[in-house]
Order: C-alpha cells, then sequence, then structure tokens
C-alpha cells in the first residue's frame, strides 16, 4: 500500500562522489539521440522533451510527490511440540506477536504444510497450484563453503550431505545461490532444478585444497612446541637450579601465542566479511532468504586455549610477569563481526542455517609419556602440568562453533555441530521449508536505523517457536543498494521498466585507469508522471556498482534524477528514451557491471547486469 502526500522538494540530492573507484562523473541526460545538459548540476537534473537548455532554477522551483510507504514485516515462524516434531494446523489466532514488547496485530497470516495443497480445481496443474503462493514468500537459498576453516575429512562428510539434500529434497527454492570463499569469494547462481550441477559444484570444492588444511597444521606444529617445550623459570624436575633457558623459551612461545591468535582473528574477520558478502547477495531478493553456512567455525576468541596452553606450561613465569592470562586471552573479540552479520541477516529476512564441521579428533592432547614437559609449578593447574589438556579442547571447541550456533538462533534457524551425520540438519531444513508460518505486521515505530525486537508466542500451548529476534526498518537507498548488489552477484531478478545499459568510448586518464561511460536507459511510457502546473514531473533514482575478476567490489554509488516534461510535449515523449550517463573508472580486468532504476513516484525497481572488460580504443 502506497500514501501519496505532496512535499516542496528543497535541497542536496544524493550521489556527489564518495569513493575513488569505480568513479561516477557528473551525468548528462539524455534525449533520444540528441544530449541535452544539466540545468543545474549533477544532483539536479531536470529533462525538458524537445526544448533548448533552459536557464538554472533554483531548488524551490520543484515540486515533487514523496511516497510514505506503509511497509508490511514477515516474521517466519517454526512451531514444534515437546518432542521436536512440527506442528502443523495452527490459526492466526492462536498466536500473540510482540514488537519491543508491546502488542501488535498480525495483519498477514500464511500457512505452509507439508503436506501437498489440495486444489480448488480437480483440473488445476501442479504449475497454476504455485501461483497461489504470494510472491512475498517465494523462497531463495544460499550455500556457502567456507574452506578458510574447513579440514578436508570434515569437508567431504558435510557436503556429501549437502549433496543428499539436493537428490532427495521436496521443496525446491525458486532460486539457488552457490558461494565458496578460500581467500576469495565466489558467488554463482544456478538453475534451482539442476541437481547435477549442484553435485559437481560440491565434488569440485570437496576436492580442492583449502586454506583450513594449512590452517590446522600450524595450529599443531604450535602445540608440539609448547608440548616440548624447556621447562619455566629455571627450574627442574629435580627441583636444582638451571640456567633460565624456561625464560626465554616462555618468552619466544608467547609471541608465538600472540602472532597465532592474531593470525586465527584475521582469518574469522575475512571469514565473516565474506559471510556478510553472500548476505548481500541474497538480501536484494524477494521473498524469504535461507542461507546454509558449513564452515569449521568462527572462532569468537582466537587463540584463548591456546593462551591457556601457554600458561599450563609456564605458570611460574606468568605469575612472575604479572601477565593476566583470562584478559589476555580475550583481548581479540570477534563478537561484533559475528552480530553484524546476524544484524544484516535479520534485516534482509536471511535464515541462517549452520553447520559446523569443527576439527577432526583429538587436535593436541600430548601426555608426558608421549613428549609433554612438565612445568612442576603447574601441576595444580587444569592441565595437570601439561600445555594441553580436554578441558583446553573443549574451549577451544566451545569457541568455534558457539558463533555458529548464536546466528542460526537468532534468525530462527538450525545449527549442527561436531556431527558425524549432518543430514539430521538438512532434514530440519527440509521440515523447516515445507512447514511454517508467516506472520506479517505493520511496524509502529518510525523508520530509523535501529533494530527491533520482535517475539511470537502460541497461545495456551506447550510448544516452542523459532524465528528471527528482531528487524530493521531499511531506508529507500538501503533496499535499493541490496538489491543491486544482488544484481551485481547472482544476476539480475527482474527488469520491469524495461531499462538498457550501454557502455560508450572508454578514455584513459592520466594514471592509466580505464574511463568508461556507462549509459542507462529508460523508457518514459514506463515512468509514473505526475501532472504538476505546466509540466508533468517524475523523479528515477539509479544505483551502480561494480566487481573484477578477483571479487573486488566497489561501494554501490547513486543519483536521483528529477524528470520535467512541459504538457504539450508529453505525448511525443512517452515514445522516446530518457538516458543518464555515468563513468566507471576500471582497472584493466573483466569486470560485471550492475544497475538499478527506481521509479520513486510507481515504486517499481528494474536490476540489470552485465560484463565488459574495458580496452584502449584504436585512434
Amino acid at each position: 500500500m502506497h500514501l501519496y502526500t505532496a512535499l516542496q522538494y528543497s535541497g542536496a540530492r544524493k550521489g556527489e562522489d564518495q569513493t575513488l573507484w569505480p568513479k561516477a562523473e557528473k551525468g548528462d541526460v539524455m534525449h533520444g539521440s540528441r544530449k541535452i545538459y544539466p540545468m543545474a548540476v549533477l544532483l539536479l537534473v531536470g529533462l525538458l522533451i524537445g526544448t533548448a537548455p533552459a536557464a538554472p532554477q533554483e531548488d524551490d522551483d520543484y515540486t515533487f510527490f514523496d511516497i510514505v510507504e506503509v511497509e508490511v514485516i514477515n516474521v517466519e515462524v517454526i512451531v514444534t511440540g515437546p518432542d521436536g516434531v512440527p506442528v502443523q494446523g495452527l490459526t492466526r489466532e492462536d498466536f500473540e506477536l510482540f514488537e519491543d514488547g508491546r502488542p501488535v496485530e498480525i495483519s498477514n497470516f500464511y500457512s505452509v504444510a507439508d503436506e501437498p495443497i489440495e486444489a480448488l480445481d480437480p483440473l488445476a496443474s501442479v504449475v497454476e497450484l504455485e501461483h497461489v503462493k504470494p510472491p512475498d514468500q517465494d523462497l531463495h537459498l544460499g550455500i556457502f563453503v567456507d574452506g578458510m576453516t574447513l579440514e578436508p575429512q570434515n569437508r567431504r562428510r558435510v557436503l556429501d550431505a549437502v549433496r543428499d539434500f539436493f537428490n532427495y529434497q521436496n521443496v525446491r527454492p525458486n532460486s539457488l545461490v552457490l558461494a565458496s570463499f578460500d581467500g576469495k569469494l565466489e558467488v554463482e547462481s544456478v538453475p534451482r532444478y539442476d541437481p547435477d550441477f549442484v553435485n559437481q559444484y560440491m565434488e569440485q570444492l570437496s576436492q580442492s585444497s583449502t586454506l583450513g588444511s594449512l590452517n590446522e597444521m600450524e595450529r599443531r606444529q604450535l602445540l608440539a612446541e609448547l608440548g616440548r617445550a624447556a621447562i619455566g623459570s629455571g627450574a627442574s624436575l629435580s627441583g636444582l637450579a638451571t640456567p633460565d633457558v624456561g625464560a626465554t623459551e616462555a618468552q619466544r612461545l608467547l609471541l608465538a601465542v600472540d602472532i597465532h591468535a592474531q593470525q586465527q582473528f584475521d582469518r574469522a574477520k575475512r571469514s565473516a566479511e565474506a559471510l556478510k558478502s553472500v548476505v548481500e547477495a541474497l538480501a536484494g531478493l524477494p521473498g524469504r532468504k535461507a542461507l546454509l553456512y558449513v564452515s569449521g567455525g568462527l572462532a569468537r576468541n582466537p587463540g584463548e586455549a591456546m593462551y591457556y596452553a601457554w600458561e599450563n606450561k609456564f605458570a611460574d613465569y606468568a605469575r612472575g610477569i604479572g601477565i593476566n592470562i583470562p584478559l589476555h586471552a580475550r583481548e581479540l573479540d570477534t563478537t561484533p563481526l559475528i552480530r553484524d552479520a546476524i544484524r544484516h541477516a535479520n534485516a534482509n529476512r536471511v535464515t541462517f542455517y549452520t553447520a559446523g564441521a569443527g576439527r577432526g579428533g583429538n587436535s593436541g592432547v600430548m601426555s608426558a609419556e608421549q613428549g609433554g614437559n612438565v612445568d612442576p609449578g603447574s601441576i595444580s593447574t587444569p592441565g595437570g602440568g601439561l600445555s594441553w589438556s580436554v578441558g583446553l579442547e573443549a574451549i577451544d571447541n566451545s569457541n568455534l562453533t558457539g558463533p555458529l550456533e548464536e546466528m542460526a538462533a537468532a534468525t530462527g534457524g538450525l545449527s549442527m555441530t561436531h556431527s558425524k551425520n549432518f543430514a539430521e540438519l538438512m532434514n530440519g531444513m527440509q521440515r523447516d521449508f515445507g512447514g511454517y508460518y508467516s506472520l506479517g505486521f505493520t511496524p509502529s515505530g518510525e523508520r530509523k536505523k535501529k533494530a527491533h525486537k520482535v517475539q511470537v508466542r502460541v497461545k495456551s500451548r506447550d510448544l516452542q517457536v523459532r524465528h528471527r529476534e528482531n528487524y530493521r526498518n531499511q531506508t529507500r537507498d538501503e533496499l535499493m543498494n541490496g538489491r543491486t548488489r544482488s544484481a551485481l552477484l547472482v544476476g539480475a531478478q527482474g527488469n520491469p521498466l524495461q531499462v538498457k545499459m550501454e557502455f560508450g568510448r572508454v578514455a584513459r586518464d592520466e594514471k592509466g585507469h580505464y574511463m568508461v561511460p556507462v549509459i542507462v536507459k529508460v523508457p518514459l511510457s514506463n515512468l509514473v508522471l505526475v501532472p504538476q502546473d505546466e509540466v508533468h514531473v517524475g523523479r528515477i533514482g539509479i544505483f551502480i556498482c561494480a566487481r573484477d575478476s578477483k571479487g573486488r567490489t566497489s561501494p554501490v554509488q547513486s543519483v536521483d534524477v528529477p524528470i520535467r516534461i512541459p504538457n504539450d510535449k508529453l505525448l511525443a515523449a512517452l515514445g522516446q528514451v530518457a538516458g543518464y550517463r555515468m563513468t566507471l573508472k576500471m582497472r584493466a580486468d573483466e569486470h560485471n557491471v550492475a544497475v538499478g532504476v527506481r521509479d520513486e513516484l510507481g515504486r517499481v525497481e528494474s536490476t540489470v547486469s552485465d560484463s565488459y572488460a574495458p580496452t584502449t580504443p584504436i585512434t
């Protein structure tokens, strides 16, 4: 539902250059094949059909119609009984919905049952039955395999379960996004009904080398060094004084642990950033989204258990220098990164399903008989004088899997970690996709960048519910940024405005960068134009971003383009095309370029994307 209100527009428009690459230069409005120069500056461009450029006018001369959109927030809810079995057959009256602790009315209600839907028309086909489902209930599924954290044996086990899921599932997503990360993020959109392609993709990932293997080798090597280290603080097992070799070893190994923890933090940060990019690839798709995140874990406090292992070995030295290991071990904290990913997912209706493959087997417990040296001053520590222990193994595993469980719980999904049979997680996803409730409500709060808490209860029943824990109102720019980035990463999803993108003649700047003109064209007949005195006015927003072959993605840049057509030129204009030129600064590499166009009055959006490799023109 849209509510139109007339507002006097004044002030600057969005669109100034804020980044160096790609760079949008001042644009020119095109009418047919004839250039019409901007009436003022880049931020305010009037489209005059069939007339010569007019003198610049003040912003106060322009009146536009702003739109206050009545937004409906959809919350998907999974209801299970005490036995964990999904509960079906509930109605709107069975639910209570709260926003920031206040009850709100459920305006929209949609129920999906696992059993087949009965056709109202006995002759109706399956395709016709699918159209009964509201568009905002379309399912888009993403699968992200994080090679930065996976070990080969665990990776094979979980990817086999993913293959089986696609071979035998009943619920099919409207679109599928496959992504992998091994230092470089690869994102691909594939046909939803092509399990053979998915099988090949998963087989390729299961056989490829990953950084997770190297990371684990480095970690085990450091544990082995701790186990073989000289006795701490110059003491010996006999208690006789010896040269203070232990102090030197303690200092060297503490530095090694510091480096290890920082490396683990940097890797976790890169994985979290890649995860957020995959969420962004799904964010702009309409409907509900689910993301299966296959990972070895995202350490909340990288290196925490390793610091305790060092303390177990060098307890006397640690006390001597006054180092507080519990505080030191938690200085590096990925919690802000993890919660940012959760907020981003909840804001864009993305549910996390997390498969934490973890580490294979005993990762480093070494007894004295196996070559581990014991520090007499550490006998009373949790490690019993050994650097590593079963207790530290539990801390390490909890560090890896805790964030995955938090991500799933906060977005209404499921998590499984350290399992030898991930098929149960896939079965849980299948049940969620095939049987859920969608509760829609109109948010009561102002449109601010604030997360609003959501709570759902089932009346008078001993039932459990799962759903995303909050939502956030998104601005128009955030919505279009998401859709443009989705078009960039997984391909355009719709073009009702019939937008076309063309690349102009390439030039080189003084630093050798390629300056590529991109002309965005929109048929005027597809836009909503509102009469205002002697002209018809409209407004479009143009959003653009690019990505090179190495996965480097530019920020989304945008510009608002006002349109003014004299009334006596309107009929002729409706058969013509409006164009806007932007210039992107590109490297000498193939790029994928995506453009989003939004008709601000008609509330209609289009996205288009194309690949382009700039070359120096022949003169």
